[in-house]
Parts: C-alpha cells; structure tokens; sequence
C-alpha cells in the first residue's frame, strides 16, 4: 500500500503511567511485599516475580505474591503491612529513569500538558509526586474509592477532564498490557515503553501500536509524526504487500499445517476447567491462541508452555477461577471472547475484559443479554453490547438457558463447555438455524472426549455438573480450515495435494470442503499420511450451488476457485459470516469485482452468486484484507493461479496460521520435489 501524504495535527497532551514508565519503583516494591511475607512466614518472590505481578494496583500485587493462598484473612493481614511499610519506604531506591526529567522539562517548554495516571494507591501517588514531579505537573490521580482501576477508563478520563483536553487529542505512555488496554478504552492513541516492566514481547503481544527504547523518542515521535490514529500508523508500517507468482501446475504437493485452532481454544478452556494437570499436544500457537493463555495466566492458573515442541501443560482447577479479580484482553480471538466471558460469569467475580479495536465491532449483545438475565452485570466502556467492559457475577443458579445460534455457535460453545462448572449442571437450548453447526458437534465432542456427561435431545443440550472431568494428555488435530487452502490448489493448479496428519475422522466440520471438492472431479483418498486430493487430471471443474452454513469458513475459499470453474457459482447459507473478522460477504464481493469477477449479494438464498471469468480477464490488484487471516490466505490462491494479485497486510495470517505464506514461498521454490513439512 502506497503512503499518502495528510495533514497532521499535534497532541496537546500527553498522560503518563507511573510505576515502569516515569519511575523505577520495582526494588521498594519489592522490598515491602518481602517484608510483609515474612512477617507471616509465607515464601518470599524475587524481583522478576514482582515484575510479573504489578500492573493491576498493590492489592492484586500482593494477592498474585500469596499465591496459592486464596485466604482472605490472611491476604488482609498481610496486605496491611505491606502498605504501612511500603508508605514509609516508597522511596528508599525509587527513581526518575534516565531522560525522564530532561522529557518532562521539554514537555513543559512545548506547551504541552502533561499528567500521571496510576492503579497505585493516592496516598503513594501524592507522595511521589510531591518528592518528583511538581514543578513539571499538575495532574496525578491514582487510586481511590470510587473510580475503577486500569484498564477501565476512568482515571484517564478524569485527567483529560482536568488538563481540558479531548482524548483525540491526547497521548498515553506506559510500559504494559494494562496500560495498552487503558489507552484503548479511554480511546487514546499509546506508546509504549520499553525500560519499564514488561518486554518487548509481551508488549507486542498485547497489541503495541509504538514503541519507544528511550525517552528523547517520545520528542522525537511527537515532532515529527503529529497526531495519526492507531489504525493509520499500523496500516502506514504495515508490512509490504504480497503479490504472488503463478503455481507451476500439475504438481504433487505434501504438507504440513498448524494445530486446529477452534479444537486448541476448546482444549485450553476445556483443560483449564478440569481436575488434575492435562498435557496438550499440537497446540497452535498464533495470535489467537497466545490471547487465549495470557488470558488463563492473568486470571491465576499455572501453565507451562513450550512453543517449539507445540505444548501446553495446564493445572486444572476442578472449575474454579484461581484469582477471583482480574483484568485480561482478549485481543481479537473471538472464541477466547465468547468462552471467557461465559467462564467468569460462571465462576463468579470481579472483572475487567477489553478486546482489539476489531473484536470490540464483533456482536457480544446475545449472549450477554443472556448473562444479564441470569443476573450478571455488566458495565460498558464504549458502545452497549460490545467490548470493552466490566463484568461482576456471583455465579449463574439458573438450570436451564436459551441461546440464539444465528449470529455465532461460539455462544452456544461457550456455554455448553462451562455448563459442566455447575454442580448442578446445566440444560442449554440451542435456538436459530445453525443448532445443528458442526462447530456445536465438535464441542460436544470434544467435552465427551474430556469426560464431561452430556446428553442431546433435539436442540436441548443436558450437561452434568462434574468438576472431576479431565484427562491427562490430549492431542489436538491438524487445522483442517488451513489445510483447505492447500487442498483447493487440487482443481485450480491440478495438483495432487496430501497434508499430514488430516483424516476423514475429523471432528472438524471444514472436512465438509473435500466433499464439494470430490464434487468437482477430484480423486480423493485417505493415506497413511492424510488424505490425498488429486486434481491432476481435471481439464475443468463445474461451479456449484450449495449451503455452506456449517463450514462457513471455507466461504472466501470457494469463492477464490469459484471464478475459475466452468460455470456460475451460488454459496447459500451464510448471511451470518457478516459478523465475523470482516463483514466476509461484503469483502467477498468488493474484492472479486475489484479484480474483474463477476460477484453479487443473493438476498433470497442468504448468499452470493460469482460468475466465472478467463484467467486474461483477472485485473492486477492489491488485495485489501479487512485484517481478517482467511480473505489474505484464500485470495492468495487466485495469484496462485494468475500471478496478478497482491495481498495487503498478510501479516493478518498470524491470526491461526502463522508461516503460511512462508510455506507458500517454500512450494514456489522446489517446484520439483513439491513438499513443504513445517
């Protein structure tokens, strides 16, 4: 994508976090929490477990320090001499990081207003304020009785207030998730910083617009970039578009693909709940699924993760949530979204989740309303009904739930998974068309496959409450949804195509797409090694008319092969993809036109209609991907075909399928051999 030139307008205003962005506070903190465990006999943390814990204010600090002791007793004793000891020694190795004074000062010069938002008690706020930062500002709020903590808004909002400043116009500085997540809800642009308590990699991980390694940057960024939004810095340094080559046809092709990601949320949340430790195997690591395990390690449970050997080993708690108070971020994983959401609720608590400026679009309203009905509360920070909000629950007591599957069966997932936390159990009625979805059968599946009882009659779904469900290893299947992007190369290269690992035995409801690609002519049989989709022979493949409701997923991949066939193409069925990453039907049908394939909205059949076109008749386009993994990964298949057609930011893919374009690059240069393992 080509960087236009537009007009910039600077900040007037820019709010600071405290502790790891304007002072290094860690060694006092340190000290006190150690002080106050040992009054009490209880282990003493290092300065890297401390580290770990502070983000959320002193009283979450000390309650991740006493961990596993969930006493409440014994957290308010020792919480209270922590903080009479940390009042009188917050300053004994306290102090401005290097270049902070110097930032400060220059800020001043400027005219541009400044202020301290801090989750640390008032009380501590005021006096480091006093000792550091009077004659540079006039704001320092930290927290009292009354005004949320961070990431709620609340402390940010009341700074804008006071400085008279709109939060267009203003920029947050910290150095953690919690502070990115802060930003967020109060609608801020933020740059975070790397000297602080948190690395590079978490930081990135928790969705770091800009970062800065000192901080004369900030100067510099302020100077010389103005004021641009979040989204247009990210889609200013996205990465280069990805055009693609034309596949070298009549080829045999065998790969490999990352571990499913609906079966590998399902297992961590699955695991999560259970009893005893549970080893997963094949455990797809993506963007999603790291969402998904910083979010179980900020709510409290103990995991272990090895990324190269693609495990997870997770110490369930029979259905307990270990820290009854937290704040996670669900990033854009719309699954950790909705199964979270449903698991707090059901747990009971206290609790703060925001989400991705994408994920904060997505629809939330249906299950939450059910939530509501059942007496959780909710508190919102932007729009009702969506991301980001607080959520407080004393536990769901009813026996039985409705939920409406139009929009999304992840809230029917949702709920039947953490059903099993009730002791009582739960009867979930499934309503809307799609209470029959294969991903509602793979989490049956899956629960019975973990031990959890549970019984379907029609759309009535009936769990038993049973914490001692679990088991101790589970292997998690290849991602069939990848998979399908290398088995469409079958009938569009005429390729012979077999990814490991991939069985007819699924419990994957995208298997459904060999079938309409058996449809199409393709030779299909299952191997030692996976099953093998043989195109070779084709000399044309026909369109086809049909529903793909419960495989919606592979919408975007029939309509990059669809143009291509000898005749039209109808997909049915699938008006609810709407709601999902992107507007998916709308993009379908923008980009295609785009690019010179015939391709409109089919009201009546819930659907579109693409008509097929010569390869001579695909115009050169840059893709727009709408940030959503599955247009870049099947629209890549189209400049497989024609080597006319660019992606813009496919770097979206590490959404579920981290390398694919790598492996991609990988069949393109041994055009021989045709074999890419991961």
């Amino acid at each position: 994508m080509k960087n236009q030139t537009k007009e910039k307008k600077a900040y007037q205003a820019v709010i600071f976090d405290l502790d790891g962005t304007l002072l290094n506070t860690l060694e006092d903190l340190k000290d006190s929490v150690n002080y106050a465990l040992r009054m009490y006999h209880k282990k003493e943390r290092s300065l890297e477990e401390v580290r770990n814990f502070v983000g959320n204010g002193v009283e979450k600090l000390v309650q991740r320090a006493l961990m596993p002791d969930q006493d409440e007793k014994t957290f308010t004793e020792v919480f209270a001499v922590f903080k009479a000891y940390y009042e009188e020694h917050c300053n004994d190795k306290t102090c401005l990081y290097p270049g902070i004074a110097e930032l400060l000062t220059s800020l001043q010069k400027k005219g541009i207003k400044t202020a301290i938002v801090s989750n640390k008690m008032q009380e501590g706020v005021d006096v480091l304020y006093h000792l550091y930062f009077e004659k540079y500002l006039k704001v320092a709020i930290g927290a009292s009785e009354g005004i949320r903590k961070k990431p709620a808004p609340d402390t940010a909002r009341e700074a804008l207030r006071l400085l008279q400043v709109s939060e267009k116009d203003a920029l947050y500085v910290g150095d953690s998730d919690v502070d990115i997540a802060t930003a967020r809800n109060a609608g801020m642009d933020c740059v975070s910083v790397t000297w602080g308590f948190r690395t590079v990699e978490e930081l990135q991980a928790a969705g770091a617009a800009a970062m800065i390694n000192r901080p004369e940057e900030l100067l510099a960024l302020i100077e010389t970039s103005g004021k641009e939004t979040e989204m247009e810095r990210e889609m200013e340094t996205a990465a280069p578009v990805k055009w693609l080559s034309k596949f070298q046809e009549n080829r045999e092709i065998t790969v490999s693909v990352p571990g499913s990601k609906s079966i590998t949320n399902r297992a961590l949340l699955l695991a999560a709940l259970s009893q005893g430790t549970c080893h997963l195997k094949g455990v797809l690591f993506s963007d999603d699924s790291r969402g998904f395990l910083d979010c179980l390690i900020k709510l409290g449970f103990n995991i272990e993760i090895n990324e190269k050997r693609k495990e997870v080993i997770i110490e369930g708690t029979g259905g307990r949530i270990p820290d009854r108070k937290a704040s996670i971020d669900v990033r854009s994983a719309g699954t950790a979204a909705r199964f979270l959401t449903v698991m707090l609720a059901m747990a009971g608590g206290d609790y703060e989740l925001t989400a991705s400026p994408q994920m904060c679009k997505r629809p939330m309203e249906p299950l939450l309303s059910l939530l509501e009905a059942c007496g959780v509360t909710f508190e919102f920070h932007g729009e009702e009904g969506h991301f980001p909000f607080a959520l407080h629950s004393d536990g769901i007591h009813q026996k039985e739930v409705r939920i409406d599957t139009k929009i999304s069966s992840q809230f029917a997932s949702a709920l039947l998974m953490c059903a099993a936390m009730k002791e009582d159990g739960l009867t979930v009625i499934l309503e809307g068309d799609r209470s029959e979805g294969a991903y509602i059968k793979m989490t049956l599946a899956m629960m019975r496959q973990f031990g959890i009882e549970v019984e379907r009659e029609g759309r009535k779904c009936i769990v038993s409450g049973n914490a001692s469900f679990g088991v101790p290893v589970y292997e998690i299947e290849p991602d069939v949804s990848g998979a399908c992007y290398f088995y469409a190369m079958a009938p569009l290269l005429k390729t012979c195509v077999i990814v490991n690992g991939v069985h007819e035995n699924s419990i994957q409801g995208d298997i459904a797409f060999l079938s309409v690609l058996s449809k199409m002519g393709c030779k299909m049989e299952d191997t030692e090694k996976g099953i093998c989709v043989d195109g070779r022979l084709l000399s044309a493949y026909p369109g086809q008319t049909l529903s793909m409701k419960d495989f919606s997923d592979q919408t975007m991949t029939m309509a990059a092969i669809a143009p291509f066939a000898a005749s039209e193409t109808r997909i049915c069925d699938i008006e609810h993809i709407r709601y999902q990453e992107s507007d998916r039907m709308k993009a379908i049908i923008t980009e295609l036109n785009r690019m010179g394939v015939s391709c409109e909205e089919i009201p009546e059949e819930k659907g579109i209609l693409i008509r097929p076109v010569s390869e001579d008749g695909i115009r050169e386009t840059e893709v727009e991907t709408y940030e959503d993994h599955r247009m870049a990964m099947a629209f890549s298949l189209i400049g497989l075909k024609t080597g006319k057609i660019g992606i813009r930011n496919p770097g979206c893919c590490r959404k579920t399928f981290e390398n694919y374009f790598e492996l991609i690059e990988e069949l393109q240069e041994n055009n021989h051999a045709g074999s890419a393992e991961q």
